[in-house]
């Protein structure tokens, strides 16, 4: 019993170790900390998503990465503020982290864009998402937004377009 009392207070401390090791320069060093906070799952989200404050590119990167392997919807929402990194290659894993989340993104999605479709960002990462979902089933619907979400001019249609297919998937 008491072992396992030992453990319990051991793994925020080897979670926090391997946290910071994401912030090391060596690369495998970064990589080998990054599988074993996946290993844990779904224990290290909540210091995988303080990370995404960061003022390190890397730390974001890798933080951004386990999220999207880890696999857990818990990391949806992180995923997709994610979207909106400064940084190019951070907003294109959480796009790829969200499409290995298959339709299961898809609504938090279409909500964020019905209150931020102003961020060209989450425009940009949406589309990608959403147009390597495979949605075929709705594709007279998804057409018109993944159009939306590439013209400027489109945009204030958004909102509406995503809320049309957050209907006809309850249907």
């Amino acid at each position: 019993m008491e072992g396992n009392n030992r453990n319990k207070k051991e793994t925020p401390r080897e979670i926090k170790s391997l946290i910071s090791d994401l912030a090391n320069k060596d690369g495998l060093i970064r990589m080998n900390a990054r599988q074993k906070l996946v290993e844990k799952g779904s224990s290290s989200i909540d210091y995988l998503a303080e990370l995404l404050d960061s003022p390190k590119d890397i730390q974001r990167w890798e933080a951004v990465k386990a999220l999207g392997q880890i696999g857990d919807p818990v990391a949806i929402p992180l995923l997709i503020n994610a979207l909106e990194d400064d940084d190019s290659d951070v907003r294109w894993l959480a796009a790829e982290g969200l499409i290995q989340f298959g339709t299961d993104s898809l609504r938090p999605i279409l909500g964020e864009l019905m209150d931020r479709y102003h961020s060209v960002f989450l425009r940009e990462g949406a589309h990608h998402v959403i147009h390597n979902l495979g949605l075929a089933r709705i594709k007279n619907r998804i057409d018109p937004l993944l159009a939306a979400l590439k013209d400027e001019e489109m945009i204030d249609e958004i909102p509406l377009l995503s809320e049309n297919i957050l209907k006809s998937l309850e249907e």
